[in-house]
């Protein structure tokens, strides 16, 4: 691979007004030749860009399009969240206008790996593959419990999100806040300035998130029930998880790779961010799965 990466700022920029009159934006860059484009959908609080490290390490054959969902990165911020439902059919409107038909492979980090599951399930002849990356696909008890805590007001990731500071004098103070704790410990210096870049912006006081934290309160209070998808999606899977990520994800792992040999699922070092904090890595190994597929 050429040492001389291209910078996720050079990538096109796109951007499409939604049936509903949203704005939606991202980055895409063509493939060579016949090889297949990256469907890429981020984390919830994130962005595309957040991910550019891993991403851009992945062009070349590859085509990629990112997209940031509404209320993330380049994407209007409304301060609307209608459910899991709605995410995926604004997700689809993006997948059809843009994804080249059956030559597209579906790649998503946690809510965008459920995404990409959802969406695989709906386009069966334009999805060649799936690339899943930590993804939320909780098992049944923890679905429910996660939606009846919501309701109570009990959901530890959604009260969290709830009380997260959003805002800092400069970018600086940023990574004096959360560079190396919690969620981003362990990430490179280069991944953690494409989450300062790309999911933070300039504000007249300083520095501020730009999802609200209510909409990622509420994306974490009603997680998608993605089994019946995952049943119906036939392509080859690449699933990759953290070790040290979330309890549920080895329970997730087994139910994924139960009964389907062109499922490929393995655990790999490092948290629920395992990609920013082994970018290189983890490109290495989605490159083997798809430089092993079919031709498209």
């Amino acid at each position: 691979m050429s040492t001389a990466l291209p910078q996720f700022r050079d990538l096109q920029a796109w951007e499409h007004r939604r049936a509903d009159g949203v704005t939606v934006r991202g980055r895409r860059v063509d493939p060579v030749g016949d090889a297949p484009t990256l469907f890429f959908s981020h984390g919830n609080g994130f962005a595309g860009g957040v991910y550019a490290t891993l991403l851009r390490r992945l062009i070349g054959p590859y085509g990629l399009i990112t997209h940031d969902f509404e209320n993330h990165g380049a994407s209007e911020v409304t301060g609307r969240f209608e459910g899991p439902a709605a995410l995926l059919a604004q997700t689809r409107e993006v997948f059809d206008v843009l994804a080249p038909r059956g030559k597209t492979v579906l790649v998503g980090h946690s809510l965008g790996g459920c995404m990409s599951t959802l969406l695989a399930a709906e386009r069966p002849d334009a999805v060649a593959a799936l690339v899943l990356l930590d993804p939320i696909l909780l098992p049944t008890r923890y679905w429910c419990a996660s939606r009846i805590a919501a309701r109570v007001g009990r959901n530890p990731m959604a009260n969290a999100a709830r009380r997260r500071r959003t805002q800092w004098v400069d970018r600086d103070a940023v990574a004096a806040r959360l560079k190396g704790r919690g969620i981003y410990a362990g990430w490179t210096d280069a991944a953690f300035d494409d989450f300062v870049e790309h999911a933070t912006q300039r504000v007249p006081d300083g520095r501020a998130l730009i999802c609200p934290r209510e909409i990622e309160a509420r994306i974490y209070g009603q997680p998608a029930y993605p089994w019946a998808a995952l049943r119906r999606a036939r392509q080859p899977m690449l699933m990759l998880y953290g070790a040290d990520s979330y309890p549920f994800l080895p329970a997730t792992a087994r139910r994924v790779a139960a009964g389907d040999r062109r499922r490929q699922v393995e655990a790999v070092a490092g948290g629920h961010c395992f990609m920013m904090e082994q970018p290189q890595p983890t490109a290495e190994r989605i490159r083997r799965f798809l430089d092993a597929l079919p031709p498209v």
